[in-house]
């Protein structure tokens, strides 16, 4: 776009300039009010009074319709004639877009509306109550009414282009804001609508203020003011969000209005009371330690809008408010800047700063910057300028880095000077002189509140901002306080004047407590943490010595103050912090020892307390009923009592938010009285074994043990052809495992038990009754093949043709045999890499107390590429089990392809590493010595060796590199993600100032860093604590099997892309390898994964051998990680052959050949994770009233979740069944794909567990699952800290379901499908999900429920999900 040219020259001058002729034919058209347009159009029928030398690039609503460019941005104007008094307007049209050959215009409604005028689009026959002012614009003071009319259903005026006379002579009248920087994309105006409401939806009360206070905030425009024109004014208004107040714990919120007097003071009033709550200037001297005067002052220049009371005695949640988008403002005074240091040895503060970049100006501002050294003086100045603005000049004294390298750089880049005083004039430098006054200040709180020494730079942090918030008496402040005077905006101390420096203060902990348990933690406040967590957080120091900001906390009530109890806590609190911080006189007692790479043998990671230790969590398994084996084979009903305690009276093992790695250990009592101990773990696998999906517990079937018949029953003698399929009139008892009883009829036993049923008909002689006969003989067959099947398969002694050892004596003779050393020389490079693992044990000496012995032997394989490998692992198999958990970290596919597109939304880069030996860097927990055999060479066979690394084969090892690995994480800055254990996270600022997370993902060596600065992350932080295999560092190329690489897509945006080509390709070389040797081959033409209607449920062909069944198996295998690798293309039908593994049949293997000749013919396939937002209907989703139905009912937010950065996604699925798809069975097949912004992320295709009756049914289960894994997507989201603000859109093609998730008065007749019914609703009542209809043919879900037929339709499913197939 061209620059805009400044215009400043007089209506009658550019008419004279510009109309050359008298007088201009007339031609009748219409303006049109068009809505969709983001900007006014004219064309020939419009006089253009000048050009505004500006061009743009105009898009349409569709790729298709292309772009136009270098479109000319004019001032326009149409005339306008009333019909009644015949008197003729020149309405001006601003900013419009000339389209020349264009015969009508048109004008978005907004831009007149901007402008002051009033829009009614509502054609009078659709109004209840129609007036003159209905279906027309009214203007301004004289009132001008111009009335729409219709063309179809759109409204428009009718106009001309005006004659020269009629320019010199007509009013004008400014129908579009008259402005020179119209921007149609500017975010003001979405701030502005959202802050008309609250949280719950509401709107907020307003009031008018006569001045301005931020013309961000206000879009407002005053008509041109000649004789010849209509003079509009409008009146400024803005609009103060509501903010939550704690005063009474049983309301939700009181609004907080404030108010301009016109005495410049403002205050804070709660509505519906009568007193203020604002803070008064006597208080504020004591919080701040400032004169009466200064306070006084300061509370009448300064605006308390979000003060919410911090004495009440109970806290009740704050909620979350809407922050700007942060961008480096300006500002226009000159700024003073010098360093402090702090004693480095004694005082390094607990975030690690030993020194701080003080910024002051000439009228008292402060701002302070602590750093970890000098040389962050870069990260400080951009601190600087994100925060308050950009000065014109920076004047500082003339050391080398403070006028020199990546600071001089950032400012040349920021339009912003640096100049240097003279060396020995420090008095010049104002800055020198505000660095005594803070550090005083600061030595003053810190003795006062006999607060640690190690909390300097907060301190700092909070008497800068006083010092920037006091009114002092400085000629040059004129009354204001210096924050005013430094930005022109009032300055909010609603977060500064709560509390003093170290105050005592209650905090809200949700890691804590659990009804009846108390949420409420004991903590010292540090001051506001305006750019961590939440608006209005606060900086709390915890009883663990950890400072961490938090939003709703409160002062101690007078009674607490008082309380015996409270007093004995705060004292235990402060000897706490004193032995970790130590004082305002004393450094710590000893420095935080640093983490280092590995732990040696005597040494143990240090245990910390827990916060939660000051209260009792809540123990989700006592008083659990959970069927346990009580003798290891039978499972009998049993009831947790408690948590079982050493002999020191403590719990054993540790908790954990994943059930699975919950390592706790509990008294379990039996019916007997017995009482048994059995790991959280291992109750929780049971729990969840004994549920169905919906989280009911299922009855168990032990035997069963009687049977009987009623009247209505077939008897042999009365079996006809008619009533040979039948089992009506036969009920069988069952003893469940929970040892109770129950008649059930044989119908259902049947369908549940098949094997055990026809067991029982078999022992009991009734294999001849009619119920029985047409069924159960088939049943036992089919068992029986089964069960010789799995007996009859061996593991071959063959990979990929090749012989493979099982002992080191072998792989010699094999490498004898073939004239090579390939087995040796794996041999050697493993027992070079495995020997770190080991410390050998003196000759003569026995092994230390408590070590045992285990054996041990190398593993041989070969790899695709057909090289030898070694692997020494230990004889784990005969140990025992540990109680805890033996997990080794593996981070989700789900979350890789959420990096990896996170990464192309918010511009960062991706890197990838191998950690070499990853086992072996971690140390061993358990106590274990071998015996060394021939492959440790001649000197050392018999030899005895301790096991000192976490060694392949031991069951502990995959946890004990899973700690180590989390210790080194955790001291890197690095917190786990509770959506997936194996994402870590970390906050980071990008180099122009955005606050982004970077990730580390790990795939138990595999790590994959997303960051602006990955491959520093690698080579300078993780590389000191793991050997990373130096070959890998780098771009990912290949990632879990599939080929990585970025790519630019046709619309400009870069993304990353994931294709399982070469996995492809190398598999199906397997494939036809195999086949040749059978003098078979692939099928030359396979246009569809399998054969036209074909159905594997209803295939009769011959069964496979034991060769065949294996060969089945592993290539189904090859195509499930296919299919994982992006291949969404043959996910329904792999799924369908997978239902097949155990018996499968001479057809279906030749469908798996036939799947990989489809892949062969279209191999080459990219997974795009395209970040770019899908274009969407907001009228299809638009948002129901549930509130009859459910309540206000609210997505409920999980607890802990981190602060969203950077830019989030908005989450679409497509959503598909095939009712009664399977053949013999009837159970319909359930698919869906969803997506974030552009990017598939996870897709499904799965039988359904039940059979349902009808379509409706089939569709709603396969909604209800869907949205089941959204809303699991939504909490991995927000746990990684990942925008997601807006709903899921769910697209299905079932209308009958759609109206009942979206018509809040629909009902249900079937109640057999309530449960997915009221889900999913409920769902749509929260706003976590809405839904609307997409037509078949658009639905690339469609290709997960069933094998769509070729053609066209199919093709375009496929390609909106796979770029470069066909």
């Amino acid at each position: 776009m061209q620059e805009a040219v400044v215009i400043s020259r007089s209506m009658e001058g550019i008419i004279a300039r510009y109309f050359q002729v008298s007088s201009v034919e007339t031609n009748e058209t219409t303006t049109d009010l068009d809505s969709h347009a983001d900007s006014p159009v004219v064309g020939d029928n419009a006089m253009i009074l000048f050009h505004t030398n500006k061009t743009v690039r105009v898009s349409g609503f569709t790729k298709a319709l292309g772009d136009i460019s270098k479109v000319p941005v004019v001032v326009a104007a149409v005339a306008y004639t009333d019909e009644i008094t015949g008197i003729t307007y020149l309405l001006v049209i601003s900013n419009a877009l000339y389209m020349k050959g264009m015969e009508g215009n048109l004008i978005p409604p907004f831009m007149i509306r901007l402008t002051g005028h009033e829009v009614d689009e509502c054609p009078k026959f659709m109004c209840k109550q129609p007036t003159t002012k209905s279906h027309a614009i009214t203007i301004g003071d004289p009132e001008l009414i111009i009335p729409l009319s219709l063309k179809g259903i759109t409204s428009y005026i009718p106009t001309r282009k005006p004659t020269v006379d009629e320019c010199k002579t007509c009013k004008y009248i400014d129908i579009t804001p008259n402005t020179s920087d119209w921007n149609p994309h500017d975010m003001d105006y979405a701030e502005q609508e959202s802050c008309m409401v609250d949280y719950r939806g509401e709107l907020v009360p307003a009031t008018t203020i006569k001045e301005s206070l931020s013309e961000s905030r206000i879009i407002a425009s005053t008509m041109m003011n000649n004789d010849n024109r209509i003079h509009h004014d409008t009146e400024l208004s803005m609009i103060i969000s509501s903010v939550e107040s704690s005063c009474n714990p049983r309301l939700l919120s009181e609004k907080v209005v404030h108010r301009y007097r016109g005495e410049d003071t403002f205050s804070i009033k709660a509505v519906g009371s009568t007193e203020d709550i604002e803070i008064q200037y006597k208080e504020l001297s004591d919080l701040w330690n400032i004169s009466l005067e200064v306070a006084r002052r300061t509370i009448k220049a300064t605006t308390q809008l979000c003060l919410r009371s911090s004495d009440i005695p109970s806290l009740s949640k704050r909620y979350i408010t809407n922050d700007r988008m942060l961008r480096y403002p300006r500002i226009s005074c000159n700024i003073f800047t010098d360093t402090f240091f702090a004693n480095k040895e004694k005082c390094t503060s607990t975030r690690g700063n030993d020194c701080c970049q003080l910024f002051v100006s000439e009228f008292g501002f402060a701002f302070g910057a602590p750093m970890k050294g000098s040389s962050q003086l870069c990260d400080a100045y951009k601190k600087f300028f994100k925060e308050i603005g950009v000065p014109p000049c920076i004047i500082c004294d003339s050391a080398p880095n403070q006028i020199q390298g990546e600071a001089r750089k950032l400012c040349n880049l920021c339009s912003c000077t640096i100049k240097s005083l003279e060396k020995g004039t420090p008095s010049s430098n104002r800055a020198e002189c505000y660095v005594g006054l803070v550090k005083s200040n600061v030595k003053k709180d810190l003795k006062m509140a006999n607060s640690p020494l190690v909390l300097w730079d907060y301190c700092v942090e909070r008497r800068c901002k006083i010092l920037s918030a006091s009114a002092r008496d400085i000629y040059l402040l004129d009354g204001m306080v210096p924050y005013t005077k430094m930005t022109g905006q009032p300055y909010d101390i609603s977060n500064l004047c709560l509390f003093s420096w170290y105050d005592w203060v209650y905090y809200r902990d949700t890691r804590v407590g659990g009804f009846p348990l108390p949420s409420e933690s004991l903590g010292r406040c540090l001051g506001p943490a305006d750019h961590a967590g939440n608006a209005m957080s606060q900086w709390v120091l915890n009883n663990n010595g950890k400072i961490l900001p938090y939003q709703t906390l409160r002062r101690l009530t007078k009674a607490e103050i008082a309380n015996p109890y409270e007093l004995e806590k705060r004292d235990t609190f402060d000897t706490r912090i004193k032995s970790l911080l130590g004082t305002s006189i004393e450094p710590p007692p000893s420095e935080t020892p640093e983490l280092t790479p590995y732990y040696e043998d005597s040494e143990t990671p240090p245990h910390e307390m827990p916060e939660a230790d000051l209260f009792k969590d809540y123990d989700r398994y006592l008083n659990a009923e959970v069927l346990l084996p009580q003798d290891g084979e039978h499972l009998q009903a049993a009831r947790v009592v408690k948590q079982s305690l050493d002999s020191a009276g403590n719990t054993k093992g540790e908790m954990h938010n994943n059930p699975m790695l919950d390592t706790r250990i509990y008294d379990v009592m039996f019916p007997d009285g017995a009482i048994r101990q059995y790991s959280a773990n291992s109750i929780a696998e049971n729990m969840y074994s004994q549920v169905d999906q919906e989280g009911n517990t299922m009855a168990m079937l032990d035997a069963i043990i009687d049977h009987r018949r009623d009247e209505s029953a077939i008897r042999i003698a009365d079996a006809t052809d008619k009533t040979r399929f039948t089992t009506k009139g036969w009920y069988l008892k069952v003893q469940w495992k929970d040892g109770t009883g129950q008649w059930i009829p044989l119908k259902d036993i049947k369908e549940s038990n098949p094997v055990s049923t026809a067991e029982y008909a078999l022992s009991n002689d009734l294999m001849d009754e009619p119920a029985f006969k047409w069924w159960a003989a088939y049943t036992l067959k089919k068992r029986d093949h089964i069960i010789c099947a799995i007996v009859r398969r061996k593991k071959k002694g063959l990979k990929y043709g090749i012989k493979v050892p099982e002992t080191v004596a072998e792989a010699y003779r094999l490498d004898n045999e073939n004239v090579n050393t390939f087995w040796k020389d794996a041999i050697i490079k493993e027992m070079k890499n495995v020997s770190i693992a080991f410390s050998m044990i003196e000759e003569g000496s026995k092994p230390p107390p408590g070590y045992k012995h285990v054996g041990g032997r190398i593993i041989f394989d070969v790899k695709m590429d057909f090289t030898r490998k070694a692997r020494w692992v230990a004889a784990g198999h005969k140990t025992p089990d540990p109680i805890r958990s033996t997990y080794a970290g593996v981070v989700s596919r789900e979350s890789v392809r959420i990096a990896f597109t996170y990464a192309a939304l918010n511009d960062l880069d991706v890197f990838a590493a191998d950690i070499q030996n990853a086992y072996l860097q971690a140390p061993c927990s358990e106590k274990y010595y071998i015996t060394c055999g021939i492959e440790w060479g001649p000197d050392l066979v018999g030899r005895q060796a301790k096991i000192v690394r976490a060694l392949y084969g031991l069951k502990s090892s995959g946890a004990d590199f899973r700690n180590h690995l989390r210790d080194c994480m955790e001291h890197l800055g690095f917190n786990s993600c509770l959506g997936d254990d194996d994402v870590w996270r970390r906050p980071a600022i990008k180099t122009n100032g955005d606050e982004y997370w970077e990730y580390i993902l790990l795939y138990t060596d595999d790590c994959l860093v997303i960051s602006e600065f990955g491959e520093d992350i690698l080579r300078k932080e993780l590389k000191p604590y793991f050997k990373l295999k130096e070959e890998s560092i780098g771009h990912p190329t290949i990632y879990l099997g599939g080929k990585v690489s970025k790519v630019v897509l046709p619309n400009g945006v870069e993304a990353w892309a994931f294709s399982a080509s070469q996995y492809v390709q190398e598999a199906v070389a397997k494939v036809e390898a195999h086949l040749k040797k059978q003098n078979m081959k692939l099928c030359n033409k396979a246009i569809l994964p399998l054969v036209n209607e074909y159905r594997p449920e209803i295939d009769q062909s011959r069964e496979l051998d034991d060769e065949g069944v294996t060969y089945y198996q592993s290539w189904i295998g090859v195509l499930r990680w296919i299919v994982e690798l992006g291949r969404v293309d043959i996910c329904c039908e792999v799924s369908m052959l997978s239902s097949h593994l155990c018996l499968p049949r001479e057809g279906h293997l030749q469908q798996v050949y036939h799947i990989f000749a489809y892949l062969k013919a279209n191999h080459n396939a990219r997974l795009v994770f395209d970040p770019s937002y899908l274009p969407m209907d907001p009228n299809q989703f638009e948002r129901k009233d549930w509130r009859t139905f459910y309540g206000n009912v609210t997505e409920e937010l999980p607890p802990g979740a981190p602060p969203s950065k950077g830019k989030g996604f908005i989450i679409t699925a497509y959503v598909d069944a095939d009712h009664a798809g399977d053949s013999v069975t009837r159970r319909s097949r359930t698919g869906y794909i969803i997506f974030l912004n552009n990017a598939p992320v996870y897709w499904m295709s799965k039988k359904q567990n039940t059979v349902e009756t009808s379509t409706f049914g089939s569709e709603f289960m396969a909604m209800k699952h869907c949205t089941e894994y959204i809303r699991g997507l939504r909490f991995r989201l927000r746990m990684m800290g990942i925008p997601c603000e807006d709903p899921a859109f769910v697209y299905g093609d079932n209308k009958s379901v759609l109206c009942n998730t979206t018509i809040p008065d629909s009902t249900l007749n079937k109640k057999s499908n309530s449960i997915a019914f009221h889900f999913v609703r409920e769902g749509s009542a929260m706003d976590e999900w809405r839904t609307g209809y997409i037509n078949t043919e658009l639905n690339p879900a469609d290709l997960l429920s069933k094998p769509v037929k070729n053609g066209e339709s199919r093709r375009n499913k496929v390609r909106m999900i796979l770029h470069d197939i066909y």
